[in-house]
């Protein structure tokens, strides 16, 4: 279960504090988010800005609020899609396995009716 596999991340070691894609550091260190369709698929995350389903509250994550570095690797995609940084909603990373693709879907939730999703592929060799 969800519960099972936070619990399970929240007592594992960090192996690595640089290492971002890692469940127990995440858990540890940053937050964990369980996305059902993503973690399914195998498709490892990084949160950095997270809102609720109600559009209520958006949360900046430790990862983006407290690195300076984060920001200035993430905020010129923001510029460059003339998008001012606090009308971003959600914000995360997405690590897809070898020859995993997202299909077509319905994003749900109320936030889906006031927010424009942009995905952007780094494909890196």
């Amino acid at each position: 279960t969800p519960e099972q596999l936070y619990k399970h991340c929240k007592t594992q070691p960090v192996t690595s504090a640089t290492d971002l894609w890692d469940l127990a550091n995440a858990a540890q260190n940053n937050v964990h988010i369980i996305r059902p369709s993503h973690d399914a698929w195998g498709i490892k995350k990084i949160s950095l800005i997270f809102c609720d389903d109600f559009l209520r509250d958006v949360y900046e994550m430790p990862w983006y609020h407290e690195s300076v570095q984060m920001q200035q690797a993430i905020e010129p995609i923001f510029e460059a899609l003339n998008v001012n940084r606090e009308r971003v909603v959600r914000c995360l990373l997405a690590a897809l396995p070898p020859g995993v693709t997202i299909p077509v879907h319905h994003d749900t939730g109320e936030w889906v009716r006031y927010t424009h999703r942009v995905h952007i592929p780094v494909i890196a060799a």
